[in-house]
């Protein structure tokens, strides 16, 4: 009885790139608050020959000496991550973030287990208003220069 052992491998010759825009050069955003911008969006930028197994997008604080931060919110899948991924300022347990500096990432994994991954970039959460006042000195004024 001859036995042939028939094996598997993949071959990549081109490394996946990832690629999540930065357009405005600050993200800023609003969740919960009075104004506009309650959710942010950001679009992924893959190449349509892209082979991707599995991806995770997260959400964490300033990490500290080369150490992640917190994990604040994570997006993730198996594929292709889909091409918008809108995150409304909350974090994991469904709770509305404080304000801050918040950084983002992407990464990708193949189906040979290479991976690819983005700098983290800073996303700003800021449900504060401006807050404004108005002030009239003398508090009394005739525009004909008559004393009242």
């Amino acid at each position: 009885m001859i036995r042939f052992l028939i094996c598997c491998f993949i071959l990549e010759a081109f490394p996946v790139r990832a690629a999540v825009p930065t357009a405005p050069p600050r993200f800023i955003f609003s969740p919960a608050g009075n104004g506009s911008r309650k959710t942010i969006s950001f679009v992924m930028n893959l190449p349509s020959n892209a082979e991707v197994s599995s991806w995770r997008f997260e959400i964490r604080t300033q990490g500290v000496n080369d150490a992640p931060g917190k994990l604040i919110k994570l997006f993730s899948g198996d594929g292709l991550p889909p091409r918008k991924i809108t995150w409304d300022g909350n974090d994991t347990q469904n709770r509305v973030v404080q304000d801050g500096t918040y950084f983002y990432s992407l990464s990708l994994k193949t189906p040979a287990g290479n991976q690819a991954a983005i700098t983290p970039s800073p996303v700003i959460v800021d449900r504060v208003p401006p807050s404004i006042s108005a002030s009239v000195s003398p508090s009394i004024f005739s525009p004909n220069g008559l004393k009242p």
